[in-house]
């Protein structure tokens, strides 16, 4: 009901037979490559905000979850110094969505909760990050709940000289170096960029010492082709990461207490991960009847391996390959756009395990999802913006999602026989919008926001069988269906003389969210939990930055949020639901930072003082999770970073942070891994 009123409502406000297209506020500046119908541009919003990764610039680029710490309100929880999961407004894993070049980062497996699989993505393959908070499943699809980010790659140009670049890092309390080598160029008919990214990372160095079983490596290789032909744009690529040996040290005897949390006893856990994606695009600005038309076909493989040996020298090898293959196509005429988005994918999941002797006891009918398995997702879209008068800007995008998920290979955890599943869900997701900017002010602008959204189910909801949390075992639950929300979001953007200022305040309404809830059995030493469809409830919260450049030189910009949110929950095993904070949620952030550059010189000074609030508002699985949280809370920090950068020439620049000056020993909530103590990086990047 609440989808068709928006929709109803937004459609009357944007009703017109003119044919203007709407002229929003250049939010969003894309590279060449960036699809023509992106979903920022579907329902552009004045709290998204981008990212172009440059040396010089103070951020903190030592993996993609890391990175998501720039931008207003994202919290990086990290269960390992290998893994890391950005939350955005409440909200991660499942609940946000990636899109790489435009296409949907393959979610079919991601469990409840934090992930690790951000990290497999290295951010210096990208020119830019892109970011909408919120409600956002209309635009980017379902699951688009806590928002949505974009990694847009840089699209090769024909007529450029051959040329390259070659980028440095080097951090002391990670112990950790890496770059990447490019090279581009092309002969005025075909572009060529490639590149390959190397990294390694030591034992982390935290506030309170070495925490040992923490380093791992990665490695990464790109490259993209670009030509045209009667009329059409067309880029082919492909790129391919992998993360080795990363620990999930906490629950192991390696483990670092941290305010009396305590330590695992599994003798190792370790990660491997493997990605690749193949991509063709295409787009011409002549097709016919349409003002543009762009289409994307894609294959994306992953594939994950743990090894765990548990504390009495049982061991496990598990893990899953999935294949996707996507094809998406969007359209624009006069103020429409159109289009639909589709991703069939593919898994085998398995788990072999053997005695503590290192004898083979047999394999299991699964690993952490259900094996012979897969899911499809068709999601068809349409969207309008009008302006309806010079101040006043409307914009309305549905979406309809539909997917498949079946598994011909899954565990009954009671009697271990072999159980297979097939559910058909679908659901609509809207979003409207209007936008005012003031006659009087036309640098303050105002937006309002009502959306609904959908999450469907994946596979890893259906099906997992396998560690849930510290100390739980998740077992698989059939009769899911569609998680529901409904937000309402209001902004305003000023920029008046040497002041700019935004501020969001936002509210989401929670029907029907999968939570985890306990069986009273005990499986594997861990207590099951299952799943249902009981979590109702709300979240609400407001974000923003403030920015003062009282010359040319000077430069001051703070950051900030807070957040509050609960949900029903089912703590024991008793059918009795009790209203509790949602896990893991963020504390209130803040981060301020000042740039000085001295007149005349091309160098620059900065300092930034990130903040984190006491959380202290905990669920009862998160006061369970005594590996990872503190008995009373996650205790506030406050943290000093000074940095320096300098482009030396056209062609080279050098960025020195000293993060974390006084060794301040933290961690962020809800991780199972100190944060890295005082801490020198020196970037660089020289062209050739």
């Amino acid at each position: 009901m609440a989808s068709t009123s928006i929709l109803f409502l937004c459609a009357a406000l944007s009703s017109d037979d003119s044919n203007s297209v709407l002229d929003l506020p250049d939010m969003v500046v894309k590279p060449s490559s960036t699809p023509d119908v992106s979903a920022f541009e579907l329902s552009p919003s004045l709290a998204q905000d981008k990212i172009q990764l440059d040396p010089t610039v103070f951020h903190i680029d030592r993996s993609l979850p890391e990175l998501m710490q720039a931008f207003p309100g994202v919290h990086i929880q990290k269960t390992g110094h290998g893994q890391g999961s950005p939350f955005m407004r409440g909200f991660t894993g499942q609940r946000t969505v990636l899109l790489v070049d435009g296409i949907r980062f393959d979610d079919t497996v991601f469990r409840e909760g934090p992930v690790q699989y951000w990290n497999t993505l290295d951010p210096e393959s990208f020119a830019e990050v892109l970011f909408s908070p919120g409600l956002r499943s209309a635009s980017a699809g379902s699951g688009a709940i806590g928002g949505v980010v974009e990694l847009i790659s840089s699209r090769p140009d024909p007529s450029l000289l051959w040329s390259g670049s070659v980028r440095g890092r080097l951090a002391s309390a990670e112990r950790s170096s890496g770059g990447r080598l490019q090279l581009s160029g092309g002969d005025g008919a075909i572009g060529l960029e490639c590149g390959v990214n190397l990294r390694s990372f030591g034992d982390l160095r935290t506030g309170d010492g070495v925490q040992p079983r923490t380093g791992y490596e990665t490695s990464a290789l790109d490259f993209r082709l670009a030509w045209k032909s009667a009329g059409v744009d067309w880029t082919v690529g492909h790129d391919r990461s992998r993360v080795d040996d990363a620990w999930r040290t906490h629950s192991t005897i390696y483990g670092q207490s941290f305010e009396g949390t305590t330590i695992g006893s599994d003798l190792r856990r370790v990660l491997d991960h493997r990605r690749e994606r193949t991509i063709l695009m295409g787009s011409s600005r002549d097709p016919g009847d349409l003002d543009h038309l762009s289409w994307t076909f894609s294959r994306q493989v992953q594939s994950e391996s743990r090894d765990r040996v548990r504390s009495d020298g049982r061991r496990d090898l598990q893990g899953f390959d999935l294949v996707g293959f996507g094809f998406s196509v969007r359209a624009e005429k006069n103020n429409w756009s159109f289009g639909l988005d589709s991703l069939w994918s593919r898994a085998d999941s398995t788990r072999l395990n053997f005695a503590s002797d290192g004898s083979f006891t047999g394999a299991s009918i699964q690993g952490p999802v259900g094996d012979d398995s897969g899911r499809d997702l068709v999601e068809g879209f349409v969207s309008k913006s009008h302006s309806l008068s010079s101040e006043l800007e409307s914009h309305v995008t549905a979406r309809w999602s539909s997917s498949r998920v079946f598994a011909d290979r899954v565990a009954d955890p009671a009697t271990d026989d072999i159980l297979s599943m097939d559910r058909t869900l679908d659901g609509l997701s809207t979003s409207g919008a209007l936008r005012w900017t003031s006659p009087k002010h036309p640098g303050a602008t105002l937006e309002g926001r009502l959306s609904t959204g959908i999450r469907l189910p994946n596979l890893s909801d259906f099906t997992r069988f396998d560690v849930a949390r510290s100390g739980e075992v998740e077992v698989p639950a059939f009769g899911l269906n569609p998680e529901e929300f409904f937000g309402v979001e209001a902004s305003i953007r000023e920029q008046r003389d040497s002041w700019s200022w935004m501020f969001t305040a936002y509210y989401t309404a929670i029907d029907g969210m999968i939570i985890r809830r306990p069986t009273g059995e005990v499986i594997d030493g861990g207590a099951a939990v299952t799943k249902q469809n009981a979590g109702d409830g709300r979240l609400f919260g407001f974000e923003g930055s403030l920015t003062w450049s009282p010359s040319p030189n000077l430069t001051w910009r703070t950051q900030f949020s807070a957040q509050r949110g609960d949900v029903d929950t089912f703590p024991t095993t008793d059918d009795v639901s009790v209203n509790e904070p949602i896990s893991r949620m963020a504390p209130a952030l803040m981060t301020s930072t000042v740039r000085w550059f001295p007149h005349g010189a091309l160098w620059h000074l900065e300092g930034r003082v990130r903040w984190s609030d006491l959380q202290d508002r905990l669920s009862s699985r998160d006061q369970a999770d005594t590996q990872r949280i503190p008995e009373g809370g996650t205790p506030g920090w406050t943290v000093l970073d000074l940095g320096w950068g300098v482009p030396l020439d056209p062609e080279s620049s050098v960025g020195i942070a000293l993060e974390n000056v006084f060794d301040v020993d933290y961690r962020r909530h809800g991780s199972g891994v100190n944060e890295p103590g005082r801490n020198l990086v020196v970037r660089f990047e020289q062209s050739f």
